[in-house]
């Protein structure tokens, strides 16, 4: 598609063109953190997260994440996962998001990221699946949060050492029910693996508890509110209920240059963001629709 155009407080793609709203400090370019400055210049489109209790799953060429009470972002310059997503509160963000998504992706096994390329599809879309995420600070898994479900590509044999059994009844304990499917199941009958998933994700009781200590939502983030360091991503109010990360001071992230610049939902009457583009859900939507991972969103402030 053809890459997308701030001017002002008008949005251009194409012959589209959209009213959002953008920084109260007006456009930079030389950003710094808090300064309330939309950044000039031009950023890819990183991924797009919803609220899927509130919204169907977009239709985008983006990749999507389905956000949940304990997804945050990290606007604290000195701490290693600054402008990056964390796991909320801040202070028991598990260690090995510490490690670059791009990296932990790259050590996918090759029936992983086959696994991966069919849950990344529109059939599987509205669950919100994630790769490569971490759960207490050890266990690397492809899992749908909102399901409760875990897939695993077990290798060759299944791993029965204490430490699987150890993690496996973590998993379990945290109301997780994991399914498994050999290399050869993947490599063999990918259909009959879908088929599996697909009736284990509607056998899979609709779920936004928090951990195992049965916290709903609300309550989770009443106690877990934004702090100097972070901010949550899921909201009382609906500015984050679709989210488009750019592609700004991320790699790598820069101390002290800005942090969570995205597209997301603007306000009822187009109040001004803290350093984002916003725009009206409808209009995020449809412009969604045109967008992928080789989109670019150029930032010139006139």
């Amino acid at each position: 598609m053809p890459n997308l155009y701030v001017r002002g407080n008008e949005l251009l793609s194409g012959d589209l063109r959209f009213r959002c709203a953008i920084g109260k400090s007006g456009f930079s370019a030389d950003k710094n953190e808090g300064d309330g400055c939309t950044p000039l210049g031009a950023f890819p489109l990183r991924e797009c997260w919803y609220r899927v209790d509130r919204l169907a799953a977009p239709q985008t060429g983006l990749s999507l994440r389905a956000i949940t009470p304990r997804d945050g972002w990290c606007h604290d310059p000195g701490n290693p996962r600054y402008n990056h997503h964390i796991v909320m509160p801040l202070g028991d963000f598990n260690p090995c998001l510490q490690v670059p998504t791009r990296e932990l992706r790259s050590r996918m096994s090759q029936a992983q990221k086959t696994l991966w390329r069919h849950l990344n599809t529109p059939r599987f879309s509205l669950y919100g699946f994630h790769r490569q995420y971490c759960m207490n600070g050890r266990y690397i898994i492809i899992v749908c949060i909102e399901k409760k479900l875990i897939i695993e590509a077990d290798g060759e044999t299944h791993d029965d050492s204490k430490e699987s059994r150890d993690r496996d009844a973590y998993l379990e304990s945290e109301g997780f029910r994991i399914l498994r499917f050999s290399n050869q199941e993947i490599a063999d009958d990918m259909h009959a693996v879908l088929q599996r998933i697909q009736e284990a994700l509607a056998m899979q009781t609709h779920t936004f508890s928090v951990s195992g200590e049965g916290k709903n939502a609300e309550a989770f983030f009443e106690q877990n509110d934004n702090s100097p360091g972070h901010e949550r991503l899921w909201r009382n109010d609906n500015l984050y209920d679709l989210v488009v990360p750019l592609g700004y001071n991320d790699a790598p992230a820069a101390p002290g240059k800005g942090s969570a610049i995205f597209l997301h939902v603007a306000g009822k009457n187009y109040e001004p963001t803290e350093g984002c583009v916003a725009l009206a859900l409808p209009d995020l939507t449809a412009l969604l629709r045109e967008c992928d991972a080789d989109t670019v969103v150029e930032i010139s402030g006139k």
